[in-house]
């Protein structure tokens, strides 16, 4: 962690259980860490408190795996999480979690998630096949591919801060071990 721009460092992994972190989500307050195990840091604390997986394991009927999430507006401890090709919501930190109605084609996986953090917050979810929205907090989902590259995945996905109906994408090939990138759209 760093409070001077990068001036310096200090490790800030107590309690942190995952051996591999493949991303960070931020919310108001509170920084959370995906990857092969969950986990959030409270602004100011010092230690990570490990985010218990197996419910949303459980709602989602998925084994363990990489897991992708992203916060959302709808309450203080809001997240949407995916495993594999499914997508689940929770309002309180991941204590509890209940199905979206997000759906995919075979052997498809959820890469990445965004959520705008205006209300009515927007769910964005990106996959190894295409690129989906929800406007009613995951109930429907709607695919939005109109422009980017066919065939390929629509790859990481990021709202503009300074406009939330601007949204990123950096489509990849889905089947390269290297995760070649076709461009920013």
């Amino acid at each position: 962690v760093t409070t001077n721009g990068g001036g310096n460092w200090a490790r800030s992994d107590s309690g942190l259980v995952s051996s591999a972190v493949s991303g960070f989500a931020i919310a108001s307050g509170r920084t959370y860490a995906e990857g092969n195990a969950l986990a959030k840091l409270e602004d100011g604390a010092d230690a990570v408190t490990e985010i218990d997986e197996d419910a949303l394991f459980q709602t989602l009927n998925r084994g363990s795996s990489s897991t992708v999430l992203t916060p959302v507006i709808e309450s203080s401890g809001g997240l949407i999480a995916a495993v594999g090709d499914r997508i689940g919501r929770s309002l309180n930190d991941g204590v509890t979690w209940s199905l979206t109605g997000y759906s995919s084609t075979a052997n498809d996986v959820v890469v990445d998630l965004a959520a705008t953090t205006t209300a009515p917050s927007i769910y964005y979810a990106s996959s190894a096949f295409t690129l989906q929205r929800s406007i009613d907090q995951g109930v429907t989902w709607t695919e939005i591919v109109a422009g980017l590259p066919a065939g390929e995945s629509p790859g990481l996905i990021a709202i503009a801060p300074s406009d939330s109906a601007t949204l990123y994408a950096g489509p990849r090939d889905p089947f390269s071990p290297d995760f070649i990138g076709m461009g920013v759209y």
